[in-house]
């Protein structure tokens, strides 16, 4: 969920209570597929034991989750099942069906198909900032984060989330950290990967390495850019920071992943994973986003 996380803008106001944020999402809550439904995403509790709690707000931060829910139906199922079908309406008709009808076909075995697809649920967690307007999505991933920010701006109406961007490159940072021996509170970590921009686009990459030996540095002052750059903030969190703004492999150091407790999890346990990730990823923003200058 928050292993690897983009960061967001919020253009809007985010609800002052947390009852308020609550209502909001409660709206758009989740609801299982149908059984002629393929997809179907929604707002979850992040607690299940806790009636309504869509959103929960710990150290002044607000905890939301949304969960997708898709139904499992391989092509290859897809196209077993059309071809037995257009061998009854060939044999009913003594003709093979025209483009249209195909497509008729199509979409009736699909019909047919639903309502005995197996699903598979995802759920995708955000951190809202509401006194810094931020948004930290717990995905890389374009399409999920899409339908993400389209229910979320559907709940609160105006919010309109966008990338955040700085008012310094982000490679100037990332080859600062490298180059030099430190950027308070940052030092670089022991993974990194080069590109070589060009006809080849050719890329090196290292791996639990010491990223302060000369053949890197030499690397980097050839030409190549920087495509990635694990850094680590204070003594408590470590990341992958990649040249498009996201942040991957996030994890709090001693632990072996930096994701809050499970829904099933007791309150107390969940509520005590927020309490430890949301401040160290806050602190994390605010340094980082100094570092860049600030927030365009």
């Amino acid at each position: 969920m928050l292993r690897n996380f983009r960061l967001y803008r919020l253009q809007g106001t985010w609800p002052e209570s947390e009852d308020k944020a609550c209502e909001a999402l409660k709206r758009y809550a989740f609801v299982e597929c149908d059984r002629f439904s393929r997809k179907s995403a929604g707002f979850e509790q992040s607690v299940e034991q806790v009636a309504d709690s869509y959103c929960r707000r710990i150290s002044g931060l607000d905890f939301i989750k949304l969960r997708f829910q898709t139904k499992l139906l391989p092509d290859s199922v897809v196209s077993e099942a059309l071809e037995e079908r257009v061998g009854e309406f060939s044999s009913r008709t003594g003709e093979l069906p025209t483009k249209g009808e195909r497509k008729s076909l199509k979409d009736e075995t699909i019909s047919k198909l639903l309502p005995q697809a197996m699903t598979k649920s995802k759920r995708l967690l955000g951190v809202i900032c509401r006194k810094r307007g931020l948004l930290i999505l717990g995905s890389v991933v374009e399409g999920e984060n899409e339908v993400f920010l389209e229910k979320l701006n559907a709940a609160v109406p105006g919010l309109l989330p966008r990338l955040i961007e700085f008012k310094e490159p982000l490679e100037s940072f990332m080859k600062k950290i490298i180059l030099d021996e430190s950027i308070h509170p940052f030092r670089v970590g022991r993974e990194c990967k080069l590109r070589e921009i060009g006809a080849t686009n050719s890329t090196i990459s290292w791996f639990d390495r010491n990223l302060k030996e000369s053949h890197v540095r030499e690397s980097l002052l050839e030409g190549l850019t920087i495509d990635r750059v694990e850094v680590r903030h204070h003594q408590n969190l470590t990341l992958v920071i990649d040249r498009k703004y996201g942040f991957l492999k996030c994890k709090l150091l001693g632990e072996t992943d930096a994701v809050p407790g499970d829904s099933s999890d007791s309150p107390e346990k969940i509520d005590g994973d927020f309490a430890l990730i949301g401040p160290s990823l806050i602190a994390f923003f605010d340094d980082f986003s100094a570092q860049l200058g600030g927030m365009v």
